[in-house]
Order: structure tokens, then sequence, then C-alpha cells
């Protein structure tokens, strides 16, 4: 129970700073020209974008079994490739930690708009395991990310991505993210009460 309320804790603050975060961009280049411009979110978690940016090739990397949120592919064997995720309700810790483990440099994931879903969705070894990330990885809407589908390595265009960051551009402010972190804050601390008091009356 103890740990459950401090996983929780740290959901929440982690979702606090979130909806502060700097936008980034996804941007897509082909035959040496930019087509597309897409903003970004930080998933919150691992390395932020460096100053120069990140580009690569656009490898769509997903579930090897539709029902698994374990089991990914394929592996990439390029230098520099960025790995293209639809978030279909898995741990996006889990997904980032997939594309990492198959050696992509960066991970973009379409979201689902449900931030509720998108929370309760990370398991309770969610804080440990992003210690252990070492990738970039961002948020596009789940429309951009069949989009971008049109730009994987596999269609066999002259295309790559590149993701830039935005420090001084600051997300507007909306309800959804302080009434969910304040939902969580609730939760957080009518956990710690249900286990002190079971505790007193335990002793």
């Amino acid at each position: 129970m103890k740990k459950f309320a401090t996983s929780v804790g740290v959901y929440m603050i982690c979702w606090v700073g979130f909806i502060c975060l700097a936008y980034s961009k996804v941007i897509v280049i082909e035959h040496g020209e930019t087509i597309h411009t897409f903003k970004d979110e930080m998933t919150g978690f691992g390395p932020s974008i460096s100053e120069n940016g990140m580009k690569g090739k656009l490898v769509y990397f997903g579930q090897i079994h539709n029902t698994s949120c374990l089991d990914y592919g394929p592996q990439s064997h390029l230098q520099n490739s960025i790995a293209l995720m639809r978030q279909h309700g898995c741990d996006i810790v889990n997904m980032v930690m997939s594309a990492q483990r198959m050696n992509y440099s960066a991970v973009i994931i379409g979201k689902r708009k449900n931030a509720v879903e998108n929370l309760m969705n990370m398991s309770e070894t969610t804080a440990a395991s992003t210690q252990e990330i070492n990738i970039p990885s961002v948020f596009v809407e789940d429309s951009v990310a069949l989009y971008l589908l049109n730009f994987e390595i596999d269609q066999m265009r002259n295309a790559y991505i590149q993701i830039t960051r935005e420090e001084n551009e600051a997300r507007p402010f909306t309800w959804t993210g302080y009434i969910v972190a304040g939902a969580f804050m609730f939760l957080l601390f009518a956990t710690i009460c249900f286990w002190n008091c079971s505790k007193y009356i335990k002793n």
C-alpha cells in the first residue's frame, strides 16, 4: 500500500510537470525540403531533445501480437532511426523501453486524447523504469501518427524526420491537466490516510 501511495505521488508530480512542458516539433523533410511541421510534446521522462535536434529515418515500431503490450518489432539496424508507435492503451514507459532495447534513437508516440487513461495505464514500476531510459520520446496526436506512416522507411520515399525543441514556447493553459492532477492528489492523500488508519487499527 505504501508503495502504491508513493507511485501515485510520483505520477501526480510528473503530470503537473508534463502540463508545463515546452513544445517541440516533428518536421517531415523530403528531397531536402520541409513539407510538413507538427507540434509535439515531450513525454516527461528520459532525456530532452538536444539543441541541434535529432533526425533519422522513420520506422513503424508496432506490436508483434495485437493483444500484447510487451512485444514490439522490428529491430533497428540503422545508425539513426526514429520509432513511430501508437499507444493502443499500453504503458508509454514500457513502449519507449522496448524501442530503446531495439536500438532506436528516439520515439514518436501517437497518443490517445484521454489523459486519465494515459495515467491509469502506467504501472507501479514506472517511476523506477524511467531512470533506465536514455532516448528522447515525444507525443503527437494519433491522427498525425497515422499521417507519418506515409513517410515510414518501408514506403521507399526519400524522406526523413527531424525532431527539434522550442524551449521558449510554453504550452497553453488547459483545465484538463489541473483537474487530473487534483484528482490524483486527492487519491494520494486518501491512500495514505487509509494505509495509516489500517496500521493504527492493527496496532
